[in-house]
């Protein structure tokens, strides 16, 4: 009997001891460390390397964190992100070879950070909205992103940021670009986010501004806005922007045609102020 609590005590201690983190980040790996190494920390960081292949499941119950950006990853397996049922951050940024997210990344049912910034993917599964306490999503420069499927937006009832500035190639991108129903649907999404503090997008017709401008969760959360292709308007009413008091970057790209911003003195009060956001995401 006391072997067995000796041996028990030895179990916990050896626990206690396993190391916390994994940390290879930038040590030019060509695969992942062995799936064993993965199973006993909380955070791992294999940041700036060269794995392009993630096929081996790992059974990483206590995962917390795991930072992926600035690989060549192409595959991530189906299977790979299944037993991460603790994961709350994912970083996968800059991996512009990655074309589609693996189904097992709708098992993160943890998940509450996601940046897919700078990848290639081409849609967003609409059974990503089962991630219901996803309080930050990147999806700036996107450039390949052709849709985003209507009610997945707005089913993250805890967002507090979103980004989507250069969200979808210019060559393919009308309105708003890539919300499936039009400049309406996304605005309507945005507006069911109570907690939504910080939005970056980009905007590519005069009509889906005025839109967005209509709402007051657009007007309140915007921190950067981007204005491209505006290819037939003339003028534009800065007013339209003048509730945005949080607003620190406007941005106007390729508006050819475009002659006159509208800034007169009454659409510029005491009342407008540019405040700079405080940093919220990771």
């Amino acid at each position: 009997m006391h072997q067995v609590i000796r041996d028990m005590a030895l179990w916990v201690d050896s626990r206690r001891e396993r190391p916390a983190y994994l940390v290879e980040a930038g040590t030019q790996l060509a695969d992942a460390p062995e799936v064993g190494k993965w199973e006993v920390v909380r955070k791992v960081s294999l940041m700036a390397n060269n794995i392009q292949n993630l096929s081996k499941a790992a059974r990483c119950n206590d995962l917390v964190t795991l930072l992926l950006s600035r690989n060549n990853l192409k595959m991530i397996s189906d299977t790979f992100f299944q037993s991460m049922p603790s994961l709350k951050v994912l970083d996968l940024s800059e991996n512009r070879e990655i074309t589609e997210l693996p189904s097992g990344i709708l098992k993160l049912v943890s998940l509450q950070y996601l940046n897919l910034s700078w990848t290639g993917i081409r849609q967003v599964p609409v059974q990503l909205k089962n991630l219901v306490k996803l309080k930050c999503l990147n999806l700036e420069h996107t450039y390949e992103l052709r849709t985003i499927p209507m009610q997945v937006i707005s089913n993250f009832s805890s967002l507090t940021v979103l980004r989507m500035a250069h969200c979808a190639s210019s060559d393919r991108a009308v309105g708003d670009g890539v919300q499936t129903g039009g400049p309406g649907s996304l605005a309507r999404d945005l507006q069911c986010l109570d907690h939504l503090n910080l939005l970056t997008i980009t905007i590519r017709s005069l009509y889906s501004l005025q839109t967005f401008a209509s709402f007051s969760k657009f007007q309140a959360a915007t921190r950067e806005l981007s204005l491209q292709q505006f290819q037939h308007a003339r003028s534009l009413d800065m007013s339209l922007l003048g509730g945005m008091n949080g607003l620190d970057e406007l941005e106007i790209i390729d508006c050819i045609n475009l002659k006159d911003l509208g800034i007169s003195n009454s659409s510029i009060t005491s009342e407008t102020s540019y405040s700079t956001a405080s940093a919220v995401c990771p």
